[in-house]
C-alpha cells in the first residue's frame, strides 16, 4: 500500500538511562544501544507485516538516540542510502530529550535537511531539572545555543515535544 502518510517510531535503546519523570522506558534503566541494522530493521519487519512503504521514520521509540550515535548515525546513513531504504532526509527525524553534545555531532554530519525535534516538558530550568534530568547536564539556555546553531531550511520547523502532566 502506497500514497499514505505512514510513520515509522524506531527505538535507538534498549531501555534509556535519561530517567524523565512522565517516561516508563527509563523505569528499568538501560540495557544497550541498539546496532544501526537493529534500528533499521525496525522499520523493515513493521513495512513488510504492514504491507506499506512508511513516508517518513522518526527517531522517537525507546531511548534517547543521541546516547547512540554510532547506532543512530549508522542508521541514517543506510536509511537515506539510494542502496538502502533510500529515505530523504526530509522524511527522517530525530528526537532528543536535549542531549546537546549529540545535536552538535548531528549538525556536523551535514545533513542539512534532517529534521529535529526536541522533547521540552518545561520552560524553566528548575522545573524542567526535575522532570527531565539531562537539563541539569544541558540547561535550557544551552539548548537554545545548540538549537540556533542547527542548520535550518526554507520551511524547516523544530519540533517541539511538550508533555502535559
Amino acid at each position: 500500500m502506497y500514497g499514505g502518510t505512514y510513520t515509522a517510531c524506531v527505538s535507538s535503546q534498549v531501555g534509556c538511562a535519561r530517567l524523565c519523570a512522565f517516561c516508563e522506558t527509563g523505569t528499568a534503566g538501560l540495557s544497550r544501544n541498539l546496532a544501526a541494522a537493529e534500528i533499521v530493521g525496525q522499520v523493515e519487519a513493521a513495512s513488510k507485516a504492514l504491507g506499506i512503504r512508511f513516508r517518513n521514520v522518526v527517531f522517537m521509540g525507546m531511548g534517547e538516540p543521541l546516547d547512540n550515535p554510532e547506532g543512530v548515525f549508522g542508521a541514517l546513513e543506510t536509511l537515506r542510502d539510494p542502496r538502502g531504504l533510500g529515505y530523504s532526509q526530509e522524511r527522517i527525524t530525530v528526537c532528543t530529550a536535549g542531549h546537546v553534545e549529540g545535536i552538535r555531532r548531528l549538525r556536523a554530519l551535514g545533513l542539512k535537511r534532517l529534521n529535529l525535534s526536541v522533547s521540552l516538558a518545561a520552560a524553566r530550568d528548575g522545573l524542567r531539572d526535575r522532570l527531565m534530568p539531562i537539563n541539569r547536564t544541558w540547561p535550557l539556555g544551552e539548548l537554545a545555543e545548540a538549537l540556533a546553531a542547527y542548520p535550518m531550511r526554507k520551511n524547516f520547523a523544530l519540533g517541539v515535544n511538550y508533555c502535559l502532566i
